[in-house]
């Protein structure tokens, strides 16, 4: 069996030619004036401007996010995943970078590098000004292989647990999970390790954040095993999941309790979640609101969870709105 610390192997002018025609001329006299006429025009005139559509000639390639690397990896599992990491410049403070391990990567974590670009700048000037709470953190994006921002039937499987329920609902689309439990096998057991080897990260500094089934997820590693991360941010996350049985059965489950910290938990959706179907927005809040007051009563002192409506966001927006509350989560 390889050593998980492997799991991350080192990365991967035109010359135009003016021809002077000829003319032909009955007088000297008249060709030599012409010819003296043609030669201060040409002294004199300026150079013609390049056509508008001729600006962008030569392009410099595609476009790179400087300070970040891509691993393409296989988990024990045989499960393949493409691992995106971005490391702030500098150095680090001495416990180590806080990590912030982001879900959906191939769509998602472009926007939170860039938006960490702007909240916690890298250049010393920059930072010295900023007052946005949000710290230099090494962000970990888990995703899959190609160029699709997401991929469907994986991160079906990844997020989910095996259905509790044993018929779909009216109107519920019967969404297939089971690979819940592994998933997070690869994260703690795995990728954790090997970054932990590469970089330098602060052990007791771990968030996790995901988006709409990455957010049920989220929820669903805090209710099951909270010590695999200090801070969980839970974005729109699809609570109706399965009869809604993660927000329904917390008062059955064991306490919440945190080994070394309180646990931050952010769970924000967007107040028009489901454009023109209003009932649905409103289930999507409900849940939330639901999940995050269950939290308070089962960590009492140990949780502090947040519930964030994001004024005029829908489903697919929340987690872009939701980037600097997120990064501050992770701050802590």
């Amino acid at each position: 069996m390889r050593n998980s610390q492997n799991l991350l192997p080192d990365k991967r002018g035109n010359i135009v030619r003016r021809t002077l025609r000829s003319v032909c001329q009955r007088h000297w006299s008249s060709s030599m004036m012409l010819a003296l006429v043609s030669l201060v025009i040409c002294v004199h005139s300026p150079a013609a401007a390049p056509q508008s559509q001729d600006l962008l000639t030569h392009a410099r390639g595609e476009y790179a996010l400087v300070g970040t690397e891509t691993f393409d990896v296989v988990s024990h599992q045989g499960k393949e995943y493409r691992i995106f990491v971005s490391v702030p410049k500098g150095t680090a403070p001495a416990k180590g970078y806080p990590v912030l391990v982001l879900l959906d990567a191939n769509a998602y974590f472009a926007g939170a590098f860039s938006a960490l670009q702007v909240l916690a700048p890298p250049d010393p000037q920059l930072a010295s000004m900023s007052l946005s709470g949000v710290q230099p953190m090494i962000v970990v994006g888990v995703g899959y292989p190609g160029d699709a921002p997401f991929n469907v039937a994986r991160r079906e499987f990844d997020f989910l647990p095996a259905h509790v329920a044993t018929k779909p609902q009216a109107g519920i689309p019967w969404v297939n999970g089971g690979g819940a439990d592994m998933f997070l096998a690869f994260l703690l057991d795995e990728l954790r390790p090997a970054i932990a080897h590469r970089y330098h990260v602060d052990p007791d500094r771990q968030s996790l954040a995901g988006h709409s089934l990455g957010g049920y997820f989220t929820l669903y590693v805090l209710v099951n095993r909270p010590s695999a991360f200090r801070n969980y941010a839970a974005i729109s996350p699809s609570l109706w999941w399965d009869e809604q049985h993660l927000v329904n059965d917390m008062s059955k489950r064991p306490k919440i309790a945190a080994d070394h910290a309180i646990h931050h938990v952010l769970i924000a959706v967007g107040d028009n979640e489901t454009p023109g179907y209003p009932e649905r927005s409103a289930l999507m809040r409900t849940l939330a609101q639901s999940m995050q007051k269950q939290l308070l009563l089962s960590g009492g002192d140990h949780v502090d969870a947040r519930y964030v409506e994001l004024a005029g966001e829908d489903h697919q927006a929340a987690f872009i709105a939701s980037l600097p509350a997120t990064l501050r989560l992770a701050s802590k």
